[in-house]
This record gives C-alpha cells, sequence and structure tokens, in this order.
C-alpha cells in the first residue's frame, strides 16, 4: 500500500523481511540523517512557511525557522528499543488581524542510536496548518495558545552487514538498510512566547504531540509488521525561533 499522508522527511531503503529484529553485527560507517532529497524537501517546506503570512496578510504576517528536540521514542515489539534527543528543523509562518493567528509549521529530524549491538536511524517528519490565539502584554511580548494539524510519517532503518559484490546484491546478502514505516494523523497543541526585538521576534513553544496512525508499523511494502501495532505515539517537544 502506498504511503497514505505526504511525510516532509523520509528514508528510501530495500526490500525487508520478518527477520528484522533478529541480531545483526553492527556496522562501523558513519549513518547519514538526511540524504540530498531530504534535505530539499525540508528547505521546500521552510520556504512554504515564510510565505504564507506574506501571501495571506502581507506585513501583518510573520515566517521563520524553528530548532525543536524531541526527549525520545519507542519502537516496537520490543519498548527497551528508543531513540533519544531527536533534534529538529523546520519552519513557522503565521499571520492575521487581531488576536487569532492562521498559518502553517512542518518540522522534522532524526537520530542515530545503537541498541542489542546493532546500528539504527529514526527519522520524523510531520507539517500541517496551524491556529493561534495570542495577545501582545504591552509592545515587546505576545503570549499564545494554538494547534497544528496534519499528516507525519516516522521511518526506523536498521543497518545490514554484508557483501560488497554484485552477486550479493543479487542474492539478497549484500550489505545496506532495511527500514519499517509508520503514517500518522498528528495534532500538537503548544503555547508560546515571544519577544519582539527590534528587527526580529524571538519565539519559544511548549508542545504536546499527539499522533495516531491507522495501519501502524509496515514495511516498504505495505505489509503489517507482526506485533507491530503500536497506533499511537504521545510525546512533549520544544522549539525555539527566530520570526521575521
Amino acid at each position: 500500500m502506498e504511503s497514505r499522508y505526504k511525510a516532509y522527511i523520509f528514508f528510501k531503503s530495500g526490500k525487508v523481511n520478518a527477520n528484522f529484529f533478529q541480531d545483526i553485527s553492527p556496522s562501523h560507517i558513519h549513518l547519514k540523517l538526511l540524504h540530498n532529497k531530504e534535505v530539499e524537501k525540508m528547505k521546500t517546506l521552510i520556504g512554504i512557511s515564510l510565505v504564507i503570512p506574506v501571501v495571506l496578510f502581507g506585513a501583518g504576517g510573520v515566517g521563520g525557522f524553528l530548532i525543536g528536540y524531541m526527549p525520545s521514542t519507542p519502537f516496537p515489539p520490543d519498548q527497551s528499543i528508543s531513540a533519544k534527543n531527536i533534534v529538529l528543523f523546520g519552519g513557522y509562518g503565521a499571520g492575521g488581524k487581531g488576536k487569532l493567528w492562521f498559518g502553517g509549521m512542518g518540522f522534522g529530524g532524526g537520530a542515530n542510536f545503537s541498541a542489542s549491538g546493532a546500528r539504527y536511524v529514526y527519522s520524523i517528519g510531520a507539517g500541517g496548518p496551524l491556529l493561534e490565539y495570542g495577545k501582545w502584554i504591552g509592545s515587546l511580548v505576545r503570549i499564545s495558545v494554538g494547534t497544528v494539524a496534519g499528516g507525519m510519517g516516522e521511518n526506523l532503518m536498521r543497518w545490514k552487514d554484508g557483501g560488497d559484490t554484485t552477486k550479493d546484491f543479487i542474492e539478497g546478502t549484500s550489505q545496506g538498510y532495511i527500514s519499517i514505516k509508520r503514517d500518522s494523523f498528528f495534532a500538537m497543541p503548544m503555547v508560546g512566547v515571544a519577544f519582539k526585538l527590534r528587527f526580529v521576534n524571538i519565539s519559544i513553544y511548549g508542545s504536546y504531540l499527539l499522533a495516531y496512525s491507522i495501519d501502524g508499523w509496515e514495511f516498504d511494502e505495505g505489509k503489517p509488521v507482526k506485533n507491530g501495532d503500536d497506533k499511537f505515539l504521545s510525546q512533549w517537544m520544544v522549539f525555539g525561533g527566530v520570526m521575521f
């Protein structure tokens, strides 16, 4: 089955089988978080977030860049496998007349980690429309509450040791990545404070991610992962950014 929701960060990999979670000898190669295509997708996302307030509200809107942090996320079927200290990058754009602002927000990132003698790469990407209610305290500080809702995609990749010849590739014994994925709907309530400086606003957000997947974890070809029917994800996150 094709991915039902568009994710901003994802990874491509080969076919996998039911032995995904068997112990595989670790590789000493460096695991890259972002390939060129994923970097370009994130640039596009940030660009859209910057354009939204200008198109909708002219000079009344703001847009900028975000850096975020997600403490951890566990994986089935062994909940002891967990990515930690996940760094996120993204974009934000919103504007309006009065206290109610509309716009969009997106973020993506990932983490390398090791568990049970194997090496993994976790990636996450999400984005959607934003609704925010805010109030200025004086002329320099704005407090706000809001929510973002939309589509989210996750990938968990594992490095598989093997041969490096054409024969190894044809016989399925070559080195490379194997992966599982999960597509979800998400909503993320947020509270924020922005400080107005001379040319920019410095914003800080606290948020809580709530996601639900219809299908749970799947292999690349769409086959469900046995014992991988974990359909929920919830975790707190923080973001900081510069708005123009």
